[in-house]
């Protein structure tokens, strides 16, 4: 592994990749490299209808890939996640996945912004946004909402493309957390970017046992606050308790 890393860190060798089908393509030479762990770094693009479960299977036939991902991006239960991808459950409402570049700055609180790739899925607007949108007519209505799936079975998501963003979007905070400022670029996404959004999102509750187990939690605790079994705090009471004080008008 260490021999990994030396490799993708000292190597000049820069060159264009598609992920398909039937391996990774590099695009140049049209040539497929069976070394994806030593191309890591290089500009990657996906096959137009990749599916998840296409990844899983090409990141299944490189071990030394799949080992790398499962330290680099903390998915110990990879072969857990891709066992459950063969199982066959009701599909989710969604129409695809995505790889979506994001980040955040926070104007003198910090000198350093939050930069990264996230993975979500992509379906119709959801009963509350929609319904927001209805209320605010003045407001551009977006075609399509993300949805979470860090805590959905694999079986509801690996037949999904997975598509790659073509904007990033980099958020600047001002006084009392007021949007002052987006920024939006067109992202260059390597091979270790798509990977690592991937199998970060996914793992992010531990494998699927750990996630069907959070999932039901939350469930629990929200039929709780519905019913009005459980004692709830208003967020002013949080930060009181807390010491938290808003922003004031010089910070």
């Amino acid at each position: 592994m260490l021999d990994v890393l030396q490799a993708l860190f000292t190597t000049n060798e820069r060159r264009s990749l598609k992920l398909t089908l039937h391996g990774l393509l590099e695009v140049d030479s049209g040539q497929f490299t069976s070394h994806p762990e030593l191309n890591l770094l290089n500009h990657c693009e996906l096959e137009e209808g990749l599916t998840l479960k296409d990844i899983f299977n090409y990141v299944d036939k490189h071990e030394l890939l799949k080992e790398f991902i499962k330290m680099y991006s903390w998915c110990s239960p990879i072969d857990k996640l891709h066992a459950a991808a063969e199982e066959v459950v009701k599909e989710q409402d969604l129409w695809s996945l995505e790889v979506h570049g994001y980040g955040e700055h926070y104007d003198k609180h910090s000198s350093l912004g939050i930069y990264m790739y996230t993975f979500h899925g992509i379906g119709a607007l959801g009963e509350d946004t929609a319904k927001y949108y209805d209320e605010n007519p003045d407001k551009q209505r977006p075609d399509h909402d993300c949805y979470g799936v860090g805590m959905s079975p694999m079986g509801t998501i690996a037949h999904l493309p997975v598509k790659l963003s073509d904007e990033f979007s980099i958020t600047c905070y001002g006084q009392k957390h007021t949007v002052v400022q987006r920024i939006h670029a067109t992202p260059r996404y390597t091979l270790l970017d798509i990977l690592d959004a991937i199998y970060w999102e996914i793992s992010f509750y531990g494998g699927p046992e750990e996630a069907l187990d959070m999932r039901d939690t939350l469930c629990q605790r929200m039929k709780e606050v519905e019913d009005g079994t459980v004692e709830t705090k208003s967020w002013d009471e949080v930060k009181e308790n807390l010491r938290i004080k808003d922003w004031d008008e010089e910070d």
